[in-house]
């Protein structure tokens, strides 16, 4: 396994803060760190058991970003045009710092929808049992967020 370099010309802070030790009082900074590669994994899809979609939609409508019962709703829809069956209702947080997070258990897997206001961005992680069409909740998602650029990929799991 390839050990985890620094960020390069940014100290130990990431470019984000002092560098140096921690006031008193507080437990020590963790380093940020860089994979120089990922280990890049294919697997043939008559073997994987699950299939992961992760998504990054931008330039999302403004009304999308703060509606947490909206996005929950859409988390939902998603599921649904997988075929993929909902073991109960979407949990949603709308107090948080950055934005809306909202989170669904699926049998044999989740939904999972991070919002980000500052960024307009929404974030996706869908991962469910391989027999589902997942490009289907992919359908619905950026029919649904409308964002002009979007970065996605599904990966075979397990």
């Amino acid at each position: 396994m390839q050990q985890a370099t620094r960020d390069r010309g940014r100290g130990t802070s990431g470019g984000r803060g002092p560098v140096g030790p921690p006031p008193v009082g507080y437990p020590p900074r963790a380093s940020r760190v860089n994979l120089p590669h990922m280990a890049t994994v294919v697997r043939d899809p008559s073997t994987a058991s699950h299939a992961h979609l992760v998504a990054e939609f931008a330039d999302v409508p403004e009304g999308w970003l703060d509606d947490g019962p909206r996005l929950g709703g859409l988390l939902v829809a998603a599921a649904g045009a997988a075929g993929l069956h909902a073991l109960g209702a979407p949990f949603v947080r709308t107090a948080g710092v950055h934005g809306v997070d909202a989170m669904l258990l699926l049998e044999g897997g989740h939904a999972a929808l991070h919002a980000l206001r500052r960024r307009r961005a929404v974030l996706v992680d869908l991962l469910a049992p391989a027999e589902h069409d997942l490009s289907r909740a992919y359908d619905v998602l950026a029919r649904r967020l409308a964002g002009s650029t979007v970065q996605a990929e599904q990966l075979l799991r397990g």
